[in-house]
């Protein structure tokens, strides 16, 4: 009798096994859906960032194409642009029948590659087309492919391609090619 009342007076202090085991699943459960939300939440961001890449790669083609096939006239960057654009790369101008003469600046402002259009002196529209942007280098070719200066400002019946090479701050490149209307 004496060891049966020992027995019920013992410290029970302490975890059971099955306690421990339980304990030890209900935290693993809670960490295995915290490191899925992180993990969640890291790679919606770079697929963000993969969509913003895209849709600036997309958007800068569509305009550059558009504007290098239009343009009558090329001006590089000491050609002092009508927009007044700083950082301008390249300028291209053209006359429509309906607005008259128009000038597109493509310039790199700290790391957004911008186009602003005016029509004729000032009040020049300027969108970012391309964001976080390392580098920018314009690349001018005849009718023959041969690799020439980008002309200064006047008309040049032989620049048919212009190249335009980005490179970001994650070190992607792309270079956008369009090819003007002779006429």
């Amino acid at each position: 009798m004496n060891r049966l009342r020992d027995l019920r007076e013992r410290d029970e202090s302490g975890f059971t096994l099955i306690e421990l085991l339980v304990g030890t699943v209900m935290l693993a459960i809670i960490i295995g859906a915290l490191v899925a939300a992180v993990i969640m939440t890291l790679g919606t961001q770079k697929t963000q960032d993969r969509l913003v890449s895209s849709h600036d790669e997309q958007l800068a083609a569509a305009h550059f194409a558009g504007d290098i096939a239009s343009a009558a006239s090329f001006a590089d960057r000491t050609t002092p642009s009508p927009c007044a654009t700083s950082g301008v790369l390249l300028s291209t101008s053209w006359t429509d029948p309906v607005a008259g003469q128009i000038f597109v600046d493509y310039a790199l402002n700290g790391k957004e590659l911008t186009r602003s259009t005016c029509l004729g002196i000032g009040g020049a529209k300027t969108i970012a087309i391309a964001h976080d942007v390392a580098t920018a280098v314009v690349r001018c070719a005849n009718s023959s492919g041969t690799t020439v200066t980008c002309p200064s400002g006047t008309p040049n019946s032989t620049l048919t391609e212009v190249d335009l090479q980005i490179t970001d701050a994650g070190g992607k490149n792309i270079t956008l090619t369009a090819t003007r209307r002779v006429p």
